[in-house]
């Protein structure tokens, strides 16, 4: 399997940059998502993570969103399902969630997020 690479560019500010690797069983999504159509954007993403999962049974995802819009909301809580899922079937599954400090609101829906998916996160404050 490869990585999984998707770059953000000036005519996509509204893109996330998103880096998995296969080696190490990591994604990495750092910027800002605040596209239409979150689900079709992430889809090939939640799918890469899926693979993994079932292929080596452990996963870490590191996110640094600054802001994110509702449609990237509702994906990253179906993302955030999954991955309880699988940590409840006893997969190593490590969630961190760095946030500006400064924005108790965004710290206030990352939590919230994670509430509702059911799944504990590191958070880190930057």
């Amino acid at each position: 399997m490869k990585d999984l690479v998707l770059l953000t560019s000036p005519e996509t500010p509204y893109f996330p940059e998103i880096r998995c690797y296969y080696d190490s069983a990591e994604c990495r999504i750092m910027g800002e998502s605040y596209m239409e159509d979150a689900r079709k954007f992430y889809n090939p993403v939640t799918e890469w993570i899926y693979q993994v999962l079932e292929s080596k049974g452990k996963f870490k995802l590191s996110v640094r969103l600054i802001y994110f819009n509702t449609s990237t909301s509702r994906t990253l809580l179906q993302l955030l399902k999954m991955l309880a899922l699988y940590r409840q079937k006893g997969s190593d599954v490590q969630i961190e969630w760095a946030y500006p400090a400064e924005d108790p609101d965004l710290k206030n829906d990352i939590e919230d997020l994670c509430q509702e998916a059911g799944i504990d996160v590191h958070l880190i404050p930057m």
